[in-house]
């Protein structure tokens, strides 16, 4: 199976980057929805909700996915987009702790694409498959683009 290439629009990546140097030391964590075209994913929105946060973990809080999904419904958005789970490690590496693998496996809504990223703009990308078996692709290749026009795709 090839590596999916994951497809990310520089105003989306600083918008995580704003993110995490905002709150660091801290972590700080969301999703985000994204479209799957020819074996690649793309990502199109990333959202920051209540959580809980702290120098070691972040953990999102139930109350504020129901009200992201919330809102997104009652904007009449497609919740089903929601594939994506992004967090920091503020100024520490980037790779998976044994939280970030619990919190992975915790989504189990056939796939998911997990990122982290650091206050240096170092980040990690995997997708975890959930059915019909468990597997992990890690270290995904991220390419920044200034737009993804759907339409050529």
């Amino acid at each position: 199976m090839k590596k999916p290439t994951v497809y990310i629009t520089i105003d989306k990546w600083w918008e995580l980057r704003t993110y995490c140097k905002l709150a660091a030391p801290s972590e700080i964590s969301g999703l985000g929805s994204v479209t799957v075209i020819k074996n690649n994913i793309f990502i199109n929105s990333v959202f920051l909700l209540r959580q809980e946060s702290s120098a070691g973990s972040t953990d999102l809080n139930p109350d504020g996915i129901a009200e992201m999904m919330m809102e997104m419904i009652n904007a009449n958005i497609d919740t089903g987009g929601i594939k994506l789970w992004w967090h920091t490690h503020g100024n520490g590496g980037v790779f998976w702790s044994s939280t970030d693998d619990k919190t992975a496996d915790s989504f189990g809504n056939g796939w998911m694409l997990s990122i982290v990223i650091n206050t240096k703009g170092e980040y990690r990308a995997r997708l975890d498959i959930y059915e019909p078996f468990k597997a992990t692709l890690d270290e995904l290749d991220i390419e920044f683009t200034a737009d993804i026009n759907y339409a050529e795709l």
